[in-house]
């Protein structure tokens, strides 16, 4: 009798694995990752806001609350924050959404608050006044510091004059912020401190505020900028 011969199995094709769609809201763009927190509203105000749901066809509760937020924050006026518009001469006030926009931009926590102080001071908590008066009108991060640096220190002339020192300023300011940064509690310590004593807190030099607190926070601040000095003022490092 006859063997037949073994036949070929019929190979199949492996079926492709279909990815699943994740559930829930599509992800946001880096720097948009959402945060958690719980939210207590009257009874009315809750029925309120499912109605409003399902007039914008269907959204989530979370949805229509974070749509509410971003109309009231286009819509509130911050009264002691004025902008320039460019199509405009005179100034008008911000509202609480470009105030968070031109806030929102700034990475430092601490430079915010500094910023905030100088945009709307009174949005700031009375017990950090004194330490962005303090910070933003020193003479290492005014606006001026061309000039007073020009008389400050005499090596950096050369360098204003070949035209290096904005590298040298941008690169000192964050280093300066660093510190700042590290030593945030102690300085609003001694900006309270001068307050209370009548002291103005304008026109300061942190570098002279380190010296008389202490040897080791003067230090600290000549560590933290010596990078900068290293790099764009070897001479004087």
């Amino acid at each position: 009798m006859r063997k037949r011969a073994p036949q070929n199995p019929v190979k199949k094709t492996p079926k492709k694995a279909v990815a699943k769609k994740a559930p829930g809201r599509p992800k946001k763009a880096p720097g948009e990752k959402l945060e958690q927190f719980s939210v207590r509203l009257p009874p009315k105000l809750k029925f309120g806001l499912d109605l409003l749901r399902r007039v914008q066809g269907g959204r989530s509760l979370s949805q229509v609350l974070e749509w509410a937020l971003q109309v009231g924050l286009r819509n509130a006026i911050v009264t002691d924050s004025y902008r320039v518009p460019r199509d405009r001469e005179r100034s008008e006030p911000e509202t609480v959404g470009e105030l968070t926009d031109a806030l929102w931009s700034i990475e430092n926590d601490k430079e915010r608050l500094v910023t905030l102080w100088r945009r709307a001071p009174t949005l700031v908590d009375f017990e950090d006044r004194g330490i962005c008066e303090l910070v933003y009108n020193s003479k290492e991060l005014t606006p001026n510091m061309v000039d007073i640096w020009r008389n400050y220190r005499p090596e950096v002339e050369a360098m204003l004059d070949s035209g290096g020192w904005w590298d040298f300023s941008a690169d000192y300011h964050r280093l300066v912020w660093v510190y700042l940064d590290r030593n945030w509690e102690t300085f609003k310590s001694i900006a309270h401190e001068m307050q209370l004593a009548g002291k103005s807190l304008r026109d300061l030099s942190i570098e002279e505020i380190a010296r008389r607190h202490s040897r080791d926070l003067e230090e600290e601040l000549f560590e933290t900028v010596k990078p900068a000095y290293e790099k764009w003022l070897p001479s004087i490092a």
